[in-house]
Parts: C-alpha cells; sequence; structure tokens
C-alpha cells in the first residue's frame, strides 16, 4: 500500500469503530491531505515573507502569518516564520507571542509526526501560558500531550494529560472557544475509553459531552458521541439504551442529510438487532447500509454489509445466497487487505462448510483462517514489544533529566560554597589592617563566620547524601522495570505457546476423528476392509494424540505451582528407569528400536520417583520419535561430585547448535516431526526441565546433527 493508502486505510478503521475519532489538529484524512500539501506547495515565497516580517519588532505579525500557514497546511513557510519570530529580542509582550509561536513549532512537529520534539515544544509554553491566563491555548497544548502519549500507547499518560487539560479552565467560562475545547478534550476521553474498552466509562462521561455539544449546536460531533455511547452500551448488554442512541444519531444524520454517516450507523443497528435475534429488523438495516456504501463505492462499509447479511442468510437457512456473499466478501478483502473482516468471513465460511457436509473444504477454510489469524496475532506482539520499547526509552530519558538536574543542583552547590570562601578571605585581609579593638571584635566575627561556614559544609554534604540516594533509587527503578519487562515477555510468550498447542494441536485431531468417524457412520458398508483399518486405526492415532497432548498439559499445570507436594524417598534409579522402559516398549517395537538399560542396578538416590519417571519417560519418548527404525537407545549411568548423573543416548537424526537453547523453554516454538512423522507439542522437555529444576537437578543436551543425541540428567545423590 501507498503512503496515503495507509493513512486512508486507518482512517477508514477508526471511522466505523463508533466515533470519528480525530488525531490532533485534524482527521486522518486531512493528514494525508497536508503531507501532500506540505510537500507539492513549497516554494521560494517562504523568504519573501520572512523578509517583510524580519523589519518589525511586533511578534504579533508572526503569530497571525505561522497560523494562517499551519492551517493551509504550508509546513516549511510557517517554520520558517516560527524560527524567525523566535530570534526576535525578548520583552514581557514578546515572550508571550514567543510562546505562542512555540506551540505552532510543537504542532510543525506534530504533522511531521515527530511527536517526541512536538511534547517538548508544546511543554515548554505551559508556564508561559497559565502567567498570561491564555486558557484556550493551555488546554490545546496539554490535549496535544496527550494526544501524543495515545500514539505511543502510554494509556496512563494519555488519560493524565487529557484530565489536565479538562481541568485547566472552569466548566462554567462562557467564552465560545474554551468551551469548545471543553468538548473536544470530552470527546478525546470518551474515544481514549472507547479504545481501551472501558465502557462503562464511556457511559459515564457521555452526558457532558452531549451536553457540551447541545450548547455549542455541534451537530456532526453529538451524533457521533451518540453512536459511541450506543456501542458501549450494546457491549455492555443495554439493548433498549443502545436502539435508542443509535437511532438519536440517524435523527441527527437525517437533519444534515449525511447518509454515508447514516449508513454507519444502520451497519451498527444491524448488529445489535441480529445480537439479540432480530433477523428481520438486522437485515432491513445491513441491506440499507449495504446500498448506500455501493453507491459511495465504500469497500471496507460493504464488506461489513454483506458479512451480516451472510450471517443471517444462513440462520435462515439460505446457504447458496449465504456462500456466494461470503466469496464476495472474501475476494475484497483479501484484495484491500481488510485482515479483521477476512478473518471473520474465514470462520464463517469454514462453520458453512462444515454444517453442509465439505469436510475437506471446511479444514482448508479453517486452516486459512488460523494462518491469518496467527499473522495478526504475531503483529499485535510485535507492536506490544513496540510499546515496551518505547516506554523503557521514556523511563531511560526522564531517568537522565534527573540526573542532569542533580549535576545542575551539586554544580549550584559548589559554586556558593566557593564565593563564601572568597567572601571570607576577602574580609580576613581587611580585618589584618584594623586596630587591636577591632582585631577582638574580628576574632569574635571569624569565629561565629566559621560556625556558620560548618553549618553550610554539612547541608551540602547532606545535599549530597540526598542525591546519591535518588540516584540508587532511580538506578533500582531502571532495574525493576527491565526485570518487569523481562517477565512480561515471558509470560506473554508462554500464554501464546500455550494457546498455540490448544488452537492447532488439540483441534486437528478432533476433526480427524469427527470426519473419519461421520465417513465410518454414514456407509459402513461400502468400505473395504483395508479402508476400515485405515480409518479406525487414523482415529486411534487421533485419539493417542489427543491423549498425550493433555498428559503433557496436566504434567506441564502441575510445575506451575509454585507449592507442588515432592515426595522424596529411597528409590532404585534401575527400576524406576525400567518401569519408563516398558510404558514405552510398544512404541520402539513398532520401529524397531532396541532400548538397553545399562544403569548401575544397586544405584539409589533420595528423590521423588514419580517425578524422576515422568522425567525419563518424556526423554527416552522424545528419542523414539526422532530414531531411525532400526536404531537404538543407550541408557546409562555414573557418580560425579556427589551427583547420580544418567545418560540417555539415541543414534536418531540430531539436532541443530542453535536449537538445542530452544528444547526447555515454553516460550520458544521449537518442536520437530519424528522420523515416522510424529507430531509433538514441544512440552515434554519443557515438563521435564521444570521438574529437574524443582528436584535441584539439572538436564543438558549435546547433539551432532545425522549421528545422534545425548541428553544428560544431573540428580542430587
Amino acid at each position: 500500500m501507498t503512503f496515503i493508502n495507509i493513512f486512508l486505510f486507518s482512517y477508514h478503521n477508526l471511522y466505523n469503530n463508533a466515533i470519528e475519532m480525530t488525531i490532533g489538529k485534524t482527521s486522518l484524512f486531512s493528514f494525508a491531505l497536508l503531507i501532500i500539501t506540505s510537500v507539492c506547495f513549497a516554494s521560494d515565497s517562504t523568504s519573501v515573507i520572512v523578509s517583510e516580517l524580519s523589519n518589525s519588532g511586533n511578534l504579533q505579525q508572526y503569530v497571525v502569518r505561522a497560523k494562517k500557514h499551519l492551517q493551509n497546511f504550508e509546513l516549511e513557510e510557517a517554520k520558517d516564520i516560527i524560527e524567525d519570530g523566535l530570534k526576535k529580542k525578548n520583552t514581557s509582550r514578546n515572550q508571550y507571542n514567543k510562546s505562542l509561536l512555540t506551540y505552532m513549532l510543537g504542532d510543525y512537529h506534530y504533522y511531521n509526526q515527530d511527536f517526541r520534539k512536538a511534547r517538548q515544544q508544546y511543554l515548554s509554553t505551559i508556564e508561559t501560558l497559565k502567567e498570561h491566563h491564555d486558557t484556550v491555548y493551555l488546554m490545546m497544548a496539554l490535549n496535544s500531550i496527550g494526544l501524543i502519549y495515545s500514539f505511543e500507547h502510554n494509556k496512563e499518560k494519555t488519560l493524565e494529560y487529557y484530565i489536565k487539560a479538562l481541568n485547566s479552565c472552569s466548566p462554567n467560562t462562557p467564552n465560545k472557544r474554551v468551551q469548545q475545547e471543553r468538548l473536544n478534550i470530552t470527546v478525546n476521553i470518551i474515544n481514549h475509553y472507547f479504545a481501551t474498552e472501558n465502557y462503562e466509562n464511556v457511559i459515564e462521561g457521555a452526558p457532558e459531552a452531549i451536553s457540551l455539544a447541545l450548547k455549542l449546536n455541534a451537530s456532526s460531533q453529538l451524533a457521533s458521541i451518540h453512536n459511541a455511547l450506543a456501542i458501549a452500551n450494546k457491549n455492555t448488554d443495554k439493548y433498549n439504551a443502545a436502539k435508542e442512541h443509535f437511532n438519536k444519531a440517524l435523527t441527527i444524520y437525517d437533519q444534515l442529510n449525511d447518509s454515508f454517516k447514516k449508513a454507519h450507523v444502520h451497519n451498527n443497528l444491524g448488529s445489535l438487532h441480529e445480537r439479540y435475534n432480530h433477523p428481520d429488523s438486522a437485515l432491513f438495516y445491513y441491506q440499507s447500509a449495504l446500498q448506500t456504501f455501493e453507491n459511495k463505492n465504500y469497500l471496507l462499509g460493504i464488506v461489513k454489509s454483506k458479512l451480516g447479511i451472510a450471517s443471517l442468510y444462513v440462520s435462515k437457512e439460505k446457504i447458496k445466497e449465504a456462500k456466494s456473499l461470503l466469496n464476495d466478501v472474501i475476494n475484497i478483502t483479501k484484495e484491500n487487505q481488510f485482515n479483521d473482516v477476512l478473518l471473520n468471513a474465514y470462520f464463517e465460511l469454514a462453520d458453512l462448510e462444515y454444517d453442509l457436509g465439505n469436510f475437506k473444504k471446511a479444514y482448508d477454510t479453517k486452516a486459512l483462517y488460523h494462518e491469518l489469524n496467527d499473522s495478526i496475532f504475531n503483529t499485535e506482539n510485535q507492536e506490544k514489544y513496540a510499546e515496551l520499547e518505547t516506554r523503557h526509552e521514556t523511563n531511560k530519558k526522564e531517568h537522565q533529566i534527573a540526573l542532569l538536574q542533580n549535576e545542575k543542583l551539586q554544580h549550584q552547590l559548589a559554586t556558593k560554597k566557593s564565593q563564601l570562601q572568597k567572601e571570607i578571605g576577602l574580609s580576613f585581609i581587611m580585618l589584618l589592617l584594623i586596630i587591636l579593638f577591632v582585631i577582638l571584635l574580628f576574632y569574635k566575627g571569624k569565629k561565629t563566620d566559621n560556625l556558620s561556614l560548618i553549618d553550610k559544609n554539612k547541608c551540602i554534604e547532606e545535599q549530597n547524601i540526598k542525591l546519591q540516594v535518588l540516584i540508587d533509587k532511580n538506578d533500582e527503578i531502571t532495574k525493576k522495570l527491565q526485570q518487569s519487562r523481562h517477565e512480561l515477555m515471558i509470560m506473554n510468550a508462554t500464554k501464546n505457546r500455550f494457546f498455540s498447542i490448544l488452537a492447532h494441536d488439540l483441534r486437528s485431531p478432533f476433526h480427524n476423528i469427527i470426519g473419519l468417524s461421520f465417513i465410518l457412520s454414514d456407509a459402513p458398508d461400502d468400505l473395504t476392509e483395508q479402508q476400515l483399518k485405515n480409518y479406525t486405526t487414523g482415529i486411534y492415532s487421533s485419539a493417542n494424540q489427543i491423549k498425550r497432548l493433555l498428559d503433557n498439559l496436566l504434567e506441564w499445570g502441575k510445575t506451575q505451582i509454585e507449592d507442588i507436594d515432592i515426595a522424596i524417598q529411597e528409590m532404585n534409579i534401575y527400576k524406576t528407569i525400567g518401569s519408563s522402559v516398558n510404558i514405552l516398549e510398544n512404541d520402539a517395537r513398532r520401529k524397531s528400536i532396541t532400548i538397553t538399560n545399562s544403569v548401575d542396578n544397586a544405584l539409589t538416590i533420595n528423590s521423588d520417583p514419580d517425578m524422576l519417571e515422568t522425567i525419563f519417560r518424556n526423554i527416552i519418548n522424545n528419542s523414539l520419535k526422532f530414531t531411525h527404525p532400526g536404531g537404538s537407545i543407550s541408557i546409562s549411568s555414573k557418580i560425579k561430585q556427589n551427583k547420580a548423573v544418567i545418560c540417555i543416548e539415541d543414534t536418531g537424526v540430531g539436532i541443530e547448535k542453535d536449537a538445542i537453547k530452544k528444547l526447555f523453554r515454553i516460550d520458544s516454538k521449537y518442536r520437530g516431526i519424528g522420523t515416522n512423522n510424529e507430531k509433538g507439542t514441544g512440552l515434554g522437555l519443557v515438563i521435564c526441565a521444570e521438574l529437574i529444576k524443582k528436584l535441584d537437578g539439572n538436564i543438558k543436551a549435546e547433539s551432532t546433527v545425522g549421528k545422534g543425541s545425548i541428553f544428560f540428567i544431573e540428580i542430587p545423590a
């Protein structure tokens, strides 16, 4: 997609979400036009304008000209005028005008997406605007800072600056510009709560926004607020309230003759009636919206309306029409990268094909769904990681600022100390020229001064101690942030891994069982003996795969319980390994693999036999999976530094060096396919690592690709 297409696409997504959300001073659509305009119309006229202003000492002219260029999206012209004005001599009035120019410089950086510089400019204007009681620009500056934090996904700072902007003026101020800015800020707060799915706060804050919009006769904003309030009520299961506010939005758009925005509300009403099982009403609203969107050639609206209609057709058993609409939606969304809608279309079509008995098509469509869902999921993870990086950088910069302030304070203290020493020295020289009587007075004065100097030195030392405490606290906070970030990444990866296993590994064998059992129950007499054997074998294999997965998930779940009971008792390792080998004997026989237990049969240790059996069984099973038919697995033992070391060596395919590091981590996605196409979850070795850790032991692996692998299990003897 081109740069402009990306902005237009983002704009349509925000527009359709509920409120006509805006970014900063213009909509995203205007922002895109701004970039084009600023590139296409930059010219030599800037130098002429600056030249005209340079002879004037009145900065008000600079403010007026710069504001006009910003309104016309002539960014470079505005920047030249602003920078020239900021170079002028500072006076009481000029100081205020310079703060306005600084604010506009913030707008310039804002529109060029350099949000860090924009925030610095806005922040530097706040105190001056407060001193000159310019409420409107103060509210705009604080509101703009809040918007920048919202782009950086810093929810706490976003809301903090929105509230500061709202509290910077009295709600009863009669000034219309102040009230308009209050409305903008209130709508931004509603947008923030809406984006963070805090629907109760949307409902709570909407009445104030509605009151302001009515007072200012801001019809378009009023309709948008009603639309957002309706969706918030819908998402909190308040049907009547949602319907009421959707209808209020429709009434306003009818008065404004805005059929395009009205179509969005119709789509939302269709979704509301579909949710509460009013299919005829839902179909009416979806079809009405579709007609308008097709007239406007608005593709995102078209596919959303068609998706809703298709869902209703399925419930009305109009299968052919529903399937045709879903295929239309898939074709349009794939071409225009409307991934959220495409995901829902794949899901609906897969269920439809499954209900029709087209299991192959259902399976293929569901595979497309999972592939797209994984892609979206990975993108979201990357965005979250980028958000964590941004927050870390912000904290790091704030820490650096604190250090600079501390250094500045230390420098000021050192300067004062130096000045004080000079004054004392000068006084001492002068007192040497005074008569004896004055010398006596000098002695008393010097003593007093020395005491004062001691007190001041003590104060300086106390300040240095406080500064060191602050530095230590900052270092501690930074370390905690880094640790929290690391733990959050591991927890997030663990969650992703867990749900990935459930989504992929558990669903696939169930589909195989359902599909094969359907074929067996549908026409068993038409199947040959070999086919019956193949299908029943497939059902057994899938059921066995589900059992192994659930066993692994239960074992892994147990390892996550911090106070898991460990039953320490004297045990014979040879017998424990023998039990594990007996359980896996059938699997070894099927692949003609020889398992040799050469462990010292007199070797006994104090440990938990159940945990060790689980560890040995998982590792031997892993070796069976990756060893070719006819291969061998040998198990031996030795004592090393008061530890029993169990070696499990196979003649399998081996493991690449980089992959060995991922074997025992839940947050990695490493898992291979066995020599007979056996599939695993990748949880077995993770469980082993967790259990051996609880037994104060250690596990590691060595491998050569093509020759085999060795797993070393160290247990305190």
